[in-house]
């Protein structure tokens, strides 16, 4: 009984204390109507003259980002840049670098096949 009162004492003061806070006139709904804000007027930002050399560069710029990131599976694609040859006992039988990021299966062993690709190094098994 003692509980339910202090809740009750306890929630009619935040109910008070929320309607002060917001002010009384959200309880009554007023038919006037309100008066717009005014639009202030955007001013347009003075545009820089750039020289020769720096539109050169902004063109540089936007040439390597267009060139990198045209295609957006362009950037998931990873280079491989070594390869990894592993036999059925676990003992590496070829490890190359790959200068272009292309594997050759005509440079691996006869019987590789890919394991897995982690990183920019590719993994092939050979089952004996």
């Amino acid at each position: 009984m003692k509980k339910s009162i202090v809740l009750s004492v306890i929630f009619a003061m935040i109910l008070v204390n929320n309607l002060f806070a917001n002010g009384l006139d959200t309880l009554v709904k007023s038919d006037k109507p309100k008066k717009p804000t005014p639009i202030k007027e955007v001013k347009k930002k003075p545009e820089a003259t750039l020289s020769k050399a720096e539109i050169d560069f902004i063109e540089e710029i936007d040439e390597f980002y267009s060139q990198k990131y045209e295609n957006p599976l362009k950037v998931l694609e990873s280079k491989i840049e070594k390869v990894v040859v592993v036999n059925a006992e676990g003992q590496i039988i070829l490890e190359t670098k790959v200068s272009d990021g292309k594997v050759r299966t005509s440079d691996l062993p006869v019987g590789a096949e890919k394991l897995m690709t982690r990183g920019n190094t590719e993994y092939y098994f050979i089952i004996d």
